[in-house]
């Protein structure tokens, strides 16, 4: 097949190169609760899935899947919405596209509607402070 190499088997060779773990999220199955760690928002939009929380600390790790272990912005924002320390995991971008729409789509839509922890904390600022202003 002219030298074309298939997906598993190219992230499998970038998992060696980079010495992380490679994940098979066909079999691998995801927590609700470990999905529930990281706002849909930023599941969807940076295509990285929450797959296990360690205890090694009480900062996890938590373990994240990405096709792109080098996009450190995406697991910074991850790091911060759980406030737990990430360990990436490799798993191709096909798999991660799926699971992503299996996890968040139609079939739990309760994890669609769950807002990210700090916007929330400022939209019940607000009404508190116009509220004093008014008594």
């Amino acid at each position: 097949h002219l030298g074309m190499v298939d997906e598993t088997s190219l992230v499998r060779a970038l998992g060696t190169q980079l010495k992380i773990p490679v994940i098979d999220l066909a079999t691998r199955p995801v927590d609700r609760d470990v999905l529930r760690l990281v706002p849909a928002r930023i599941i969807e939009t940076r295509r990285v899935l929450p797959v296990e929380l360690l205890s090694e600390t009480r900062r996890g790790p938590l373990v994240v899947a990405t096709s792109d272990p080098l996009d450190v912005i995406a697991l910074d924002e991850v790091a911060f919405a759980s406030g737990k320390a990430i360990r990436p995991v490799l798993a191709s971008k096909l798999q991660i596209d799926v699971a992503i729409g299996q996890l968040l789509g139609r079939s739990s839509p309760d994890a669609l509607e769950m807002p990210s922890e700090p916007l929330e904390a400022m939209e019940l600022v607000q009404p508190l402070t116009a509220h004093r202003f008014w008594n």
